[in-house]
């Protein structure tokens, strides 16, 4: 069960990263194929270039969802650290394209507001399973 949790833990950490690179992704194609309409969106919206969010999603998917994982299936760090990376850049993209709203790009307060409460929701998790354990 703790496994699970650690698990899901280290998703609700990437998730903010996921969701960060496909609004980039978003953004350039609309920059891409309509060139007036992206400056609509960033004279309305702002930039996405959002240094602090930038660091805090990085930090988070990257380092901090190191050690849920590796409370999870308990082996040896080097092993960790691929498998993370082989989850942020392979699975939880695929995870956060289910659940990104369709024909829409997020602006930088929605990120931030996903950023914050997925990073509540895997530390809940965290602190859950290590009182499992």
């Amino acid at each position: 069960m703790e496994i699970a949790i650690f698990i899901l833990s280290t998703v609700f950490f990437q998730l903010p990263f996921a969701f960060f690179q496909h609004s980039i992704r978003k953004y350039k194609r609309l920059e891409s194929y309509n060139p007036m309409e992206s400056l609509n969106y960033t004279v309305n919206n702002g930039q996405l270039d959002n240094m602090v969010l930038k660091i805090v999603i990085f930090i988070s998917g990257l380092m901090i969802a190191f050690f849920p994982l590796w409370k999870a299936i308990n082996i040896h760090w080097i092993f960790v650290v691929f498998i993370n990376l082989i989850m942020l850049y392979l699975l939880t993209p695929f995870l956060a394209f289910a659940i990104y709203p369709k024909n829409r790009i997020l602006n930088v307060k929605q990120l931030s507001f996903l950023t914050i409460t997925c990073l509540v929701f895997a530390i809940m998790l965290f602190l859950i399973g290590s009182n499992l354990s």
